[in-house]
């Protein structure tokens, strides 16, 4: 009985922590991932998964439009985030205003934007591009 009460508790240790558990992540890295929204207006979502980025911008009811991509961490000062144009919708590619990144290949290039990290505390994230400063709260 004993050994069955030590295995249900270790299970449910693990449960408990397993959003952490299977990420390939640590440190400033592992308090990114997640989803968080702008808090400006509501509708722009960045999502972090171990190396992966979604954009996702909600701009009409019911209506979302979603960017996939890759995100680098330079240590916890500068993050730049890349959107593959193939796995961007074409919605978002029109309003977006990001930089290009030629990757050398013809008939592919990269949308980026290299961010200055201000902050990332009490489920906040301040980020800064070009003296334009976002903050985003853990969703």
């Amino acid at each position: 009985m004993k050994k069955i009460l030590l295995l249900f508790s270790v299970f449910m240790l693990s449960m408990s922590s397993c959003d952490k558990l299977f990420l390939d992540v640590e440190g400033f890295d592992a308090d990114l991932q997640g989803k968080w929204q702008l808090t400006s207006d509501k509708t722009t979502y960045y999502n972090f998964q171990n190396s992966l980025f979604q954009y996702q911008l909600y701009y009409a009811k019911d209506s979302m439009a979603v960017g996939q991509g890759y995100y680098t961490l330079y240590g916890d000062t500068a993050m730049q985030l890349e959107l593959d144009p193939d796995a961007t919708s074409s919605r978002l590619l029109k309003i977006i205003k990001w930089d290009t990144l030629d990757t050398g290949s013809p008939d592919s290039i990269m949308l980026y934007r290299r961010y200055r990290i201000k902050g990332l505390e009490n489920n906040r994230l301040s980020l800064e591009y070009k003296g334009e400063k976002l903050t985003f709260q853990h969703f």
